[in-house]
């Protein structure tokens, strides 16, 4: 189970290091052996996360901490259509616990680095809970180009304010 959770953090931890190149290379952090770091530009518009936001690879796990006064958000991009109806997401407690996952007909849909993403399933647990996320695609039906990782993001689960 420590393993695990070694695995599931590294993993965290690169993905959210993914976008922070530049200011390692500003500091002088980056491999002198790195050369491919400043070699070619991107043309892809990098997602901003928002604060505690995580990105978890398709068939791997990984560590989101619950925000009080808030839910989390299982989001995949809305592009992947149907085939994101095959994924099998857990998330558990760190007792090992099953929290529930909540989904809707209607799926929420919002942008993000110029990408449209939709909402697959809402959870909530314990303020501060840490909480291990995990989606496998058994089926293969998520397409392995692009981004094959879900994000797992915060949303405040305080009522709108009144208009």
């Amino acid at each position: 189970m420590t393993r695990l959770l070694v695995s599931a953090l590294a993993v965290a931890a690169l993905a959210a290091c993914s976008d922070e190149v530049k200011d390692g290379e500003a500091t002088g952090e980056a491999s002198a052996t790195d050369g491919s770091a400043t070699a070619a530009p991107t043309t892809t518009v990098p997602i901003v996360e928002p604060e505690g936001a995580v990105r978890v690879p398709i068939d791997e796990t990984g560590t989101a901490t619950m925000p009080p006064g808030s839910v989390l958000e299982i989001r995949v991009p809305a592009a992947w259509g149907d085939a994101a109806a095959a994924l099998r997401c857990t998330v558990t407690d760190s007792t090992g616990r099953n929290e529930d996952l909540h989904s809707s007909e209607v799926k929420k849909r919002e942008e993000a680095g110029g990408q449209e993403w939709m909402t697959l399933w809402t959870f909530s647990a314990a303020p501060n809970a840490e909480l291990t996320v995990g989606c496998a695609d058994p089926e293969r039906r998520v397409p392995p180009e692009g981004q094959p990782f879900v994000r797992v993001v915060p949303r405040s689960s305080a009522p709108p304010a009144a208009r």
